[in-house]
């Protein structure tokens, strides 16, 4: 069940533009205090387009530190969770809606098209996040929880999601799956296979269940 708030889109949340587009010394306070710490981050992390809105929940964390690895186009809406490894690169394209507690991370590359909606709670990986083998996977693991690191690789194969797609509320799509132009993921399905354009998917795995043209 994903949380319900006021910071959720559907009870209203706060959005935040770019810092230069806030004139309204009504609305100056509140955004310093809330909006211009987000949008700070974003804009030390990302290669990101002024006319772009966040929410109070956005977050990126890029772990390359190379802004130039993500790039995110104009008019989009982004109110989850952007996770990027050393290695990752993501590009965000024009007019994509990113909701509330959806999750994107990239070790190797995730292209997402224009006019995307991704709906709330949605996870996109192109990795596993562990590795395969067992002790490789305790050194990850206990270097994640005892605070020292790890050097530990994992597969990751690209993820790329078409113009114009839509993913339903808490869909997972895998990595490796290329999600053709115009096609939709139903509610909750895991995409673990490519899905071609123009269809509608759902289940677990995700099948085709509709032909849109």
């Amino acid at each position: 069940m994903l949380p319900r708030g006021q910071t959720h889109a559907f009870g209203q949340g706060l959005i935040f533009p770019h810092p230069s587009r806030v004139t309204d010394p009504a609305q100056l306070d509140a955004f310093r205090a809330l909006g211009l710490p987000v949008w700070n981050r974003f804009l030390a992390l990302s290669s990101i387009d002024p006319s772009v809105i966040l929410g109070p929940e956005a977050w990126i964390e890029n772990l390359s530190g190379n802004p130039r690895r993500v790039t995110i186009g104009d008019h989009c809406a982004l109110r989850g969770m952007i996770r990027i490894e050393p290695t990752g690169t993501l590009a965000i394209g024009h007019h994509v809606y990113i909701g509330d507690e959806t999750l994107i991370s990239v070790n190797t590359g995730i292209i997402i098209g224009n006019d995307v909606a991704i709906a709330h709670g949605v996870q996109i990986f192109d990795n596993a996040s562990h590795p395969i083998d067992w002790q490789e996977r305790q050194k990850h693991t206990r270097g994640i929880l005892m605070g020292t690191g790890s050097d530990a690789t994992f597969p990751g194969r690209p993820v790329i999601i078409g113009d114009n797609c839509w993913l339903g509320t808490m869909s997972i799509v895998r990595a490796g799956v290329t999600i053709g132009a115009r096609s939709i993921v139903s509610a909750m399905s895991f995409v673990a296979e490519d899905v071609p354009a123009d269809v509608i998917v759902a289940g677990n795995p995700a099948q085709v269940i509709k032909r849109l043209a």
